[in-house]
């Protein structure tokens, strides 16, 4: 019997998909999982594919059915349980097995994997992979990291499984933990788009109280703009679905209680790392964290009551959401690429912004119309806020997103996500901050030191 090609370990949704991937792309894989009945049902479902999927149910025999050197994907949950699987892997690998992490693994404990097996001469890949179990299963969006030269070796074998746009979104990310940080900030990205959206679904529905197929009616249409995205698109969808139980719509019988797995808070632990804010991925963060608190929530609704709303009158309301969705965007996508260009650059990866943008074209969660200029603004500039491209965008769309703030604030819906992208741009833009009172307050009370604007040299002060 011929050998595998590839060996996938961790058949839950994501992996199993990532293996019939595979096999749909001509690859022989060998599949093992740790609970042993778990690959008997997917081998028992999937009659079509004897032969080409090779159920192993031991890590010895998994590394037993592959071609050297080895190629192994690890889709298992980040943390412990990657490292068991290493610990597992390593009496059976030989010198210049590649072992492929397509988890979300925190992409420190990656650049510490990395190092640790190339002292016995294992290659060590840290693949961020996007799109979901259906990406998962058509093509989704991958960014790899580690040794350049190995990521080459691989690289053929991953363009084949890759979407297509049309050209394979997969693209070599940088050194050591860089495709791991890339995939961390691409979902940090996503927590910030998926806040947005809900924003303005809930200016809609609490101020100018739309129902949800007017609201999905509105989004369709944003969807024939430059605010086309794959985000945007399953929203029209989630808002007219209607419960299979109760004939009602199934989102307004969703708990709001919103959840994460994670990435979205190593992005801002990193973004304070290397000292590069993130304010809209933050504030999507905290309105998850304050969504969970439930109880706590209806105790201060019950003192503090409903609030006065206020409106912009309905014929100019979408031209001017539009242009507060866009510009909140492209500064959510500045951001995240501004902290992926810091850390490249601390960490000397050599991470290339257009092959990150380039990779998440199709495929992932925060595909969108807007990555296409972005790729060629990122050709001449890696910082957005300074591209041709879209400082016109952003100085038309600013004032249209400070509207929309006042009309939350007087209203009393929160825009935290909004919010943090319009006083980035506002601090970025600034010539004169009042950072230097700060600065002289700092001085006073600990003898911090200060520079002046009119000489050089570092200066005290005793102000008492």
């Amino acid at each position: 019997m011929s050998l595998c090609d590839v060996g996938v370990i961790g058949l839950a949704v994501m992996g199993e998909n990532l293996a019939k991937n595979f096999v749909s792309n001509h690859f022989k894989v060998a599949v093992y999982n740790r609970t042993g009945e778990v690959t008997r049902k997917l081998m028992k479902a999937s009659p079509e594919l004897a032969g080409k999927l090779v159920a192993c149910f031991d890590l010895a025999e998994l590394v037993g059915n592959l071609k050297t050197p080895r190629k192994i994907i690890i889709m298992v949950k980040a943390g412990l349980a990657v490292d068991k699987v290493i610990e597992g892997l390593l009496p059976y690998l030989s010198k210049e097995d590649i072992i492929i992490d397509g988890g979300n693994s925190y992409y420190r404990d990656t650049s510490q994997r990395f190092k640790a097996l190339l002292l016995q001469s294992i290659h060590y890949v840290g693949m961020g992979v996007s799109g979901g179990e259906k990406g998962a299963l058509q093509g989704p969006s991958l960014m790899p990291g580690g040794s350049e030269k190995i990521v080459m070796q691989i690289l053929p074998m991953l363009q084949k499984v890759a979407a297509k746009k049309p050209v394979p979104c997969v693209y070599y990310m940088g050194g050591e933990g860089a495709g791991h940080f890339v995939k961390m900030v691409h979902n940090g990205i996503e927590y910030a788009e998926m806040q947005i959206i809900a924003e303005v679904y809930d200016i809609f529905r609490k101020i100018y109280s739309y129902d949800n197929e007017k609201i999905a009616s509105i989004f369709q249409d944003f969807q024939t703009s430059d605010l086309n995205s794959y985000l945007l698109g399953i929203t029209t969808d989630i808002l007219k679905r209607k419960d299979d139980l109760t004939g009602l719509y199934l989102v307004d019988l969703i708990k709001d209680q919103a959840q994460g797995k994670g990435t979205g808070k190593w992005t801002i632990m990193e973004s304070l790392e290397y000292g590069t804010p993130v304010p809209s991925i933050y504030g999507a963060f905290s309105a998850r964290t304050i969504s969970a608190e439930r109880l706590l929530r209806e105790q201060i609704y019950a003192i503090h009551g409903k609030k006065i709303l206020k409106k912009i009158p309905s014929e100019n309301l979408l031209d001017i959401v539009k242009d507060a969705m866009r510009a909140a965007k492209i500064l959510s996508y500045a951001q995240g690429l501004n902290l992926i260009a810091e850390a490249s650059r601390v960490n000397e990866w050599k991470t290339n912004l257009v092959d990150v943008v380039s990779s998440w074209r199709d495929g992932c969660i925060i595909r969108c119309f807007m990555l296409e200029p972005m790729i060629s603004a990122l050709a001449q500039n890696s910082n957005l806020l300074l591209t041709r491209e879209f400082a016109g965008t952003l100085n038309e769309a600013m004032t249209p997103l400070k509207q929309i703030l006042f009309l939350g604030l007087e209203s009393g819906v929160a825009t935290p996500a909004m919010s943090g992208a319009c006083w980035y741009f506002e601090y970025f833009s600034a010539i004169n901050l009042p950072t230097n009172l700060i600065q002289a307050q700092r001085d006073y009370f600990g003898a911090h030191t200060y520079s002046r604007t009119d000489r050089d040299g570092v200066f005290h002060t005793i102000w008492e």
